[in-house]
């Protein structure tokens, strides 16, 4: 859900009342120092930044304090009493005083903040997830929307492409495509079929692409899909001692 109406009201008040209650939002940015809040009526800005000073290169591990520059990331966050958050995180980028190591500069990481590279926060994409596996795309954009978080369906599927993929497939996999663009761009489900949830989404329904899938993820040993030869020559080569099934919904369902 979007951050708290208590927590929203902390922030309102922090704005209105200037630095000195912005350690109250430090308790949001745990990690963090809060160095600003500006607010207008269709956006709130946070500038924050690490309080360790201290950075560890992810090389060889050594400590260093020597700071080569610094630049800033915008990241979107949740919304605030249905007013989109922008953060922007100062990022140090320090040198690393290993002569041996090959890195020769590191950027500090925003720890649970926000992913290496991430344009969203980790608690933005986490509700975007729950949404999305709760609903459909589509459903989830518009409940996103009335949320005050902006974003489409396309985004939301590349979500969940990128954090649900696993390095082994679940014992029962039932396989699937969908339209991107109906009549244009396909892609690929696979799904627990004990759990009910989704394990990955790629782009393509081509023999290769979901053989390929089933060759990096070991581990299959039934599989449900509908009566697409792709998807059965895919299996074959795929995952070859996997029985395959034909779904309930292709067989008796779906007269295509």
């Amino acid at each position: 859900m979007p951050l708290q109406t208590m927590e929203g009201i902390v922030i309102l008040r922090a704005i209105s009342n200037g630095r000195d209650c912005l350690s109250l939002l430090s308790a949001l940015f745990q990690g963090f120092t809060v160095l600003s809040i500006d607010t207008s009526a269709t956006l709130v800005s946070v500038t924050v930044e690490a309080q360790d000073q201290v950075g560890l290169c992810p090389g060889c591990g050594y400590e260093s304090r020597s700071v080569h520059s610094s630049y800033v990331r915008r990241l979107r966050d949740l919304p605030i009493l249905g007013r989109p958050v922008l953060i922007l995180a100062k990022v140090r980028r320090f040198r690393c005083q290993n002569s041996s190591c090959s890195r020769t500069t590191f950027a500090e990481p925003l720890g649970n903040l926000a992913l290496a590279h991430a344009q969203r926060t980790k608690r933005l994409t986490a509700q975007l997830l729950s949404l999305i596996l709760t609903t459909s795309s589509r459903s989830a954009t518009r409940l996103a929307h009335q949320m005050g978080i902006q974003t489409s369906p396309r985004t939301l599927l590349r979500t969940v492409d990128r954090s649900v993929r696993s390095a082994t497939a679940p014992r029962a996999l039932g396989i699937d495509d969908f339209a991107f663009r109906r009549g244009r761009t396909y892609g690929t489900v696979f799904c627990d079929l004990e759990s009910g949830r989704p394990v990955d989404i790629i782009l393509g329904r081509s023999t290769e692409a979901v053989s390929n899938w089933l060759k990096e993820r070991p581990g299959v040993e039934i599989i449900a899909r509908d009566r697409a030869t792709a998807y059965a020559e895919a299996a074959r080569q795929g995952a070859p001692a996997a029985i395959q099934v034909a779904d309930r919904f292709h067989l008796c369902l779906c007269k295509r």
